[in-house]
């Protein structure tokens, strides 16, 4: 979490703080029971009691803030997660089962990298994974017009006697 959306949770949470203690006081002077004050109390016993209730209602907010942030957290993460899913590629991961498409992975990927490098002077990372920038190459070379490459034209071209290193 960047510095900036945690300056935002909690300037969201100390806002939220200031409200519900002004609403706390707001609702207390309201709902206040006019008692007159007994004598029998000393003014320490009142001031322990007024301490422990503000105590009480601090421990109040402090929580309602805690839970608030809570949350606030996990819509950000959320939000990220749903990004990052909107922005990968739905793609099914066949390993190397033919036809070869986007997101199959292994050798056999492998070797056709290899391929494209030795024939063709592809500059792409050799890496066993299917990705976008290997599919490209594949259809500038090989002219396809789908998204991935047949076991015919595997063996057509002789990839599995391509030598990886």
């Amino acid at each position: 979490m960047d510095t900036g959306q945690k300056t935002l949770i909690f300037g969201f949470a100390g806002l939220l703080m200031l409200i519900l203690i002004i609403f706390f006081f707001m609702w207390r002077k309201k709902n206040k029971v006019a008692t007159p004050p007994t004598p029998s109390l000393d003014v320490n016993t009142t001031l322990q009691a007024q301490l422990k209730a503000q105590m009480q209602t601090q421990e109040a907010i402090l929580q309602a803030q805690k839970t608030q942030t809570q949350q606030i957290e996990a819509q950000i993460q959320a939000q990220k997660e749903a990004q990052l899913q909107a922005q990968q590629p739905q793609v099914e991961i066949t390993n190397e089962q033919f036809p070869l498409k986007l997101g199959s992975y292994g050798l056999r990927v492998k070797k056709l990298q290899t391929f494209l490098q030795k024939k063709y002077g592809w500059s792409g990372k050799i890496d066993g994974k299917l990705g976008t920038q290997t599919m490209q190459a594949l259809k500038d070379k090989f002219k396809l017009t789908t998204d991935n490459f047949s076991e015919t034209k595997y063996e057509l071209h002789n990839i599995d006697a391509v030598v990886v290193d």
